[in-house]
Order: C-alpha cells, then structure tokens, then sequence
C-alpha cells in the first residue's frame, strides 16, 4: 500500500511538472513563434489565459515581442483577456507601447479594450508610454479611446509636463493641448506648465505653443519663481528667453529670495541678448536677499567682459559688499574662468584687497577656488598683497601649498612671497607642504628657495616632525635630513620624529628611513615611552619590518 501510495504521488507530480513546462512553453511560442505553431497548440489544449510566476499571459508575451499583428488578433478572438494584468498591474497594451515596434498591435489592443486607464508601475499609464514612444497618432488614438488627459504623478505633475520634460515633442505636446490637456495645470503651490517648458525644453516653438494657448507667462509659484526665472536659470537656449520676453515676461520680478530672472540672464548670457534689458533696469544696484547686486551675477558667470562693462557704466557699484562680505572682485576670482573679466573690474576701480567676512582677499579666493594661473598673475600684477593674511594667518602662498599647487607656487615665490613666513600656530609654508602634499618637487622648490628647515611651530615642532607625522613618502624625509635636518631633535616632551613617525604614521617605510639616516631609538620622551612602545599601539606599524628593525 505504502509503494502503491508513492507512486500515486509520484505520477501526480510528473504531471504538474508537464503542466507548467507546457504553459512555459506556450508563453515562449508566443513572443516569436508563428501564427500557425500557435494555432496548433491551442488545438491542442495551451491555455489562452495561463500566466507564470509574474502573471504575465501568453498575450502579454506576444505584445512584448511578437510583431506579427494576426497573432495578436488570433488569441484575442481565442478569449485571451485584453485588460489581464501582470504582478505590476500592466497589461498587454502597456507592453505593446514600450516594447513592439508594430504599431498595428498597439491599435488593435486598445481597440478591444486593452485598458487606456490601468495604473502600471510607478503609477504609470499606457498614455505615458505612447508619450515615450514618441509617436503623437498612438498619443491621439489612447485619448480617443478613453484615455484620460489630466491625470498627475504622485509628484503632481502632469502628463503635459512629462511630455515636455522627457520628449520635447512639439506633435505630441500640440495633440495633448487639443485634446484638452490644461496649458496652466501646475504642481501643487509649485511650477507650472510653462515654467516646465521653460525649464528643460530647447524648442521654442513649443514654448509659443503653449502662450498662444493662454498659458500665463507671469505665473508664479509660492517661491514668487516665474518661467523667466526658470528659463534663466536653468536654460541655455536664447531663442527660448526672447519668446518669453516677447510675450510680457517681467525681467525685474523678484522671487522669495529676491533674485530676478535679469541677474540670471546677466551670469549666463553674452550682451546682444542682456545688453537692451540692462537699459530696463530700474535700481541698477538692487540686491537679493544675500546682498548680490546684477554686477555679482554678471562677474560669476559670464566670460563676456562687455557685460560687465556695460553694467559699470549704466552706474553699478563696483565695490558695494555682499552679506558675506564679499565684493565683485571676490567672487569674480572665485568663479570666473575669464582673465579678461578680472581686467575691466580692476581697470574700473574694483579695490584688490578688499577682504570678505572670512578675512580672505581676492587673490586668495583665485588660489583656491578657481586655481586660474592667468587669473592669480593679473591680481598680483595689479598690486594684490602677496603676503596678506586671513583671520588663522595663511598667506597666498599657504593656501597654494594646502591645494597641492606647484605652478602656483612657483608664480607666487617668483613674485616674491614670503617664504618663511607663519600664521597662528607657527606654522610656516614648508610645513604646510609637508601636511599636505606628497610631491617632493613641491617641497624641494621650498627648500631650494630657503624655507627654514628647522623651524619650530607653537608646540615646538620641526618640519622633519610634520614629516614623520602627516607624510608617507619616504624619499621626503630622505631630502629634509640631506637639507640639514636635525633627525634627533626633540619637542619639550622629548618626541622626535622617530617618535612621531611610530605614533602616527601609516608607512612602515617612513620609520624604517629615518632609521636608516640615524634616527635613535633609544629615546624616552616624558612618559618614558620609546618609539617602540607607540608602534605597538599603532595598527598600521605593529607586525612590519619596521618593527622588527625597533626591536634589534
């Protein structure tokens, strides 16, 4: 009974087996096989509507992948449900529109119902997907079926958005806007359609469309932002922001932050468009809310030096300060590429060392946020401190180093820098170089130029020290010590750079180097700890060769 029983379930589970091997394969027959193997099957039992593990149907294989339109029609008129879904709630018509290059399918499945409206993933429609095909008869033949126009993303924007984002499709923007679809529907307390279009399209004629369709071009959003905001901001097409203008825009509207589309306009755009609009300006020294007046926007941004020389002369203060404290020179040598730019502020009257609320002056902003040669030459050339300090006492030269700058660095000494000069915690250029850079050039073009090599910081530490501490290559220390440095100095609490190397260095090389040069290993600092008590604290050094030279 017990063998009898076994077999029963045995049998029962080869033929669930063959089962689903035979849905499987129906499915798979379905994508690319021939009207006629798929008429066979069905006579001899496939099922029409089986679905697989993620509920697709054999018609949803077929519109995914089968391009032949009577294999289509032959298992909808065989009862295969049109408006079955998958797992993720599309059916048939979805796949149709992101996948088969036949037309003829998407319209016979619509045609018989395929679900115009089915929310699919992401709360997508198939309206969305013909958006995405690109195909503006698909869009026209979904909405004349039913498909709704106005419905939103649960981000609220709108299928005209989409459109207008993702195709820039004049056809399938033009069909929506016929049949209905609101030109002034707009996120909640956010942008519009316009200010859409205004934002990511590069067509104008699609931007047209929508003002000869009422779309208001003074729309503003809970932020004051308007599509002239938009489009100066965020787009590059001038085509697109003459339309605007031309059809009423506002140049000088403030948004919540008080900036105008005209001081965007003035960062990206080159005088034959910004140039009439300066000739509108009201208050030609009006400032946003961070003191930025249209002169910082045009020194920022724009390469084009008649720009800002068109802004000084029509009475734009040259030196007037940000809230920050910065000036127009400040953030021009920050964020200007343009050498030429740099020239005009400074021919009309921009004052060099005018320092911002951080302490730091144009030249130094030149070094370390926009690291343009040119650009630095022109400020010293035109007076700028060399050796100026900010509120921690870094110099020019300083701030080259800390960036890793070598031709920099060299300008700046060939014009003259300090070189041994320190801010507030004594720490001189060499020093900086050696905290920060690995690059022996940088180094050696310190010590060939008369750094002091033996320099004592605030804590008493020597260059050779920073070394140990701050720098893993070897060949550096190599060079201090060759220059004259004391390799057995030591601080007020008896550390050497042995000592500091064994403490905190990740580089076995760097200890065994100053090993190798003569550093004593036998020191005890004030703790009575010798180097190699610290390099069995320290996980980079314990278990290396530098150990086992300590311990010989």
């Amino acid at each position: 009974m017990k063998k009898f029983s076994i077999l029963i379930i045995s049998s029962l589970i080869i033929i669930l087996s063959s089962s689903v091997v035979s849905a499987n394969s129906f499915h798979n027959l379905c994508k690319y096989g021939s009207l006629s193997r798929i008429e066979l099957a069905i006579d001899n039992g496939a099922n029409i509507n089986a679905k697989n593990i993620d509920g697709e149907t054999p018609l949803i294989f077929a519109a995914k992948y089968n391009d032949d339109e009577d294999v289509i029609k032959f298992l909808i008129y065989n009862g295969a449900k049109v408006d079955d879904t998958n797992i993720y709630g599309e059916s048939a018509l979805f796949y149709a529109l992101k996948y088969n290059k036949n037309p003829k399918v998407v319209e016979m499945l619509v045609k018989q119902g395929g679900g115009v409206n089915l929310l699919g993933e992401q709360d997508k429609t198939p309206l969305v997907y013909a958006i995405n095909r690109g195909d503006a008869k698909l869009v026209e033949l979904l909405i004349k079926n039913g498909a709704e126009l106005n419905l939103k993303f649960k981000s609220g924007q709108t299928l005209l958005m989409y459109a207008v984002e993702y195709t820039n499709n004049f056809e399938i923007i033009s069909t929506l806007i016929k049949y209905g679809a609101d030109v002034n529907d707009r996120i909640p307390y956010g942008a519009s359609v316009l200010m859409w279009a205004a934002r990511y399209s590069n067509n104008p004629k699609i931007i047209k469309l929508l003002i000869e369709n009422r779309a208001e071009v003074n729309f503003a959003t809970s932020l004051k932002e308007t599509p002239l905001l938009y489009a100066s901001k965020y787009n590059k097409n001038s085509e697109i922001i003459k339309v605007l203008i031309d059809a009423g825009a506002e140049i000088n509207r403030q948004d919540i932050k008080e900036t105008t589309p005209l001081m965007y306009l003035l960062k990206n755009y080159k005088l034959e468009l910004v140039g009439p609009l300066i000739d509108q300006v009201d208050n030609i020294n009006t400032q946003d809310k961070d003191g930025k007046t249209l002169l910082f926007y045009a020194a920022e941004g724009n390469s084009d030096s008649r720009v800002i020389i068109k802004l000084i002369e029509a009475g734009a203060d040259i030196n007037l300060r940000s809230v920050d404290g910065s000036t127009v020179l400040i953030n021009a040598a920050k964020f200007n590429q343009n050498p030429e730019v740099i020239r005009a502020l400074i021919a009309n009257g921009a004052e060099i060392d005018l320092t911002d609320n951080r302490g730091k002056t144009a030249l130094m902003y030149a070094i370390v946020e926009n690291e343009n040669l040119d650009i630095i030459d022109i400020l010293i050339e035109d007076g700028a401190n060399l050796n100026y300090r900010d509120r921690v006492g870094r110099t020019p030269l300083m701030l080259a180093i800390s960036k890793d700058e070598l031709k920099i660095t060299k300008s700046l000494i060939s014009y003259g820098a300090k070189i041994n000069a320190f801010d507030k915690k004594k720490e001189t250029p060499l020093i900086y170089a050696l905290k920060f850079s690995q690059n022996i050039k940088l180094v050696s073009l310190l010590l060939d130029n008369e750094a002091d090599i033996n320099f004592k910081s605030w804590d008493g530490m020597t260059p050779l020290m920073y070394a140990a501490q701050y720098n893993s290559n070897p060949e550096i220390i190599e060079l201090l010590v060759d220059k004259g440095a004391n390799i057995n100095v030591r601080t007020d609490y008896s550390w050497t750079p042995l000592i500091f190397a064994a403490k905190y260095s990740q580089n076995p090389e760097v200890l065994i180097k100053l090993l190798e040069l003569g550093a004593d290993s036998n020191v005890k600092d004030n703790k009575g700890k010798k180097a190699i008590d610290y390099v069995k604290e320290n996980e980079y050094l314990r278990d290396t060769e530098a150990y086992l030279k300590l311990t010989k």
